[in-house]
């Protein structure tokens, strides 16, 4: 299915397309087409939802051209891939192996679109996983060295995570959608994108450290003095 949706109405003209797409994706989820139309009075839009297994996923492309380009969005089978990135070197982000999307827009070259991809997430499958929600990221595919990358690097700035929905979204803006579920990123790359999170410790993880730090505290109390 392919339309063009003007950036200035795409709430009153968006309705139709994203019935017939999440649809489409309930049933088989196939991969879903939308053409995106020169910016010749301005940006122009092009969105497509799909409802996947891990939840409702959607794909937005900003054209900032003249050029006329297709978007297209597919579910990826699931594959195996080491991850990197994580704050914490001893917990690493765990892959949602039903959440990949393969995301590719032709026509317009990089550096002249910007693409939010939002994943979708069910909670009871991130607590079936033990994931943390507030650690959900958007990870990208990188081919060349074979593992999964927090998608997040921005060409034309530094990078910022929000919580929630913002509108002055711009490139390397990542963050997670609390009440619509979704982890989301803005980037202008064509790869596999997917969601990960980092497992919450369990109860007696933290039993362990606060008796590890009253062992320190009682210890520096029983150290004396001058030594």
């Amino acid at each position: 299915m392919k339309a063009i949706i003007p950036f200035t109405c795409i709430e009153s003209r968006l309705f139709a397309v994203t019935t017939a797409l999440l649809l489409a994706g309930a049933a088989e989820a196939p991969a879903a087409s939308v053409a995106i139309g020169p910016a010749e009075s301005g940006q122009e839009i092009a969105t497509i939802i799909i409802d996947g297994p891990s939840g409702v996923s959607g794909v937005t492309v900003r054209n900032f051209s003249n050029n006329s380009g297709t978007l297209t969005v597919s579910p990826a089978e699931p594959f195996s891939a080491p991850t990197t990135g994580s704050p914490d070197p001893d917990r690493p982000f765990i892959m949602v192996d039903d959440s990949l999307l393969e995301v590719s827009v032709a026509g317009i070259p990089e550096g002249r679109r910007a693409v939010q991809v939002r994943i979708g997430y069910r909670r009871a499958g991130i607590r079936a996983r033990k994931l943390g929600i507030r650690s959900l990221r958007v990870m990208r595919y990188d081919r060349l060295r074979g593992r999964f990358f927090p998608a997040r690097k921005a060409f034309d700035g530094p990078t910022r995570r929000f919580l929630g929905v913002r509108a002055d979204l711009r490139l390397g803006h990542y963050g997670v959608d609390f009440d619509n579920k979704n982890a989301w990123v803005v980037l202008d790359k064509n790869s596999t994108y997917g969601l990960a999170g980092i497992l919450v410790p369990e109860p007696a993880a933290f039993g362990m450290i606060g008796l590890g730090l009253g062992i320190m505290v009682l210890l520096r109390r029983r150290k004396p003095p001058g030594t």
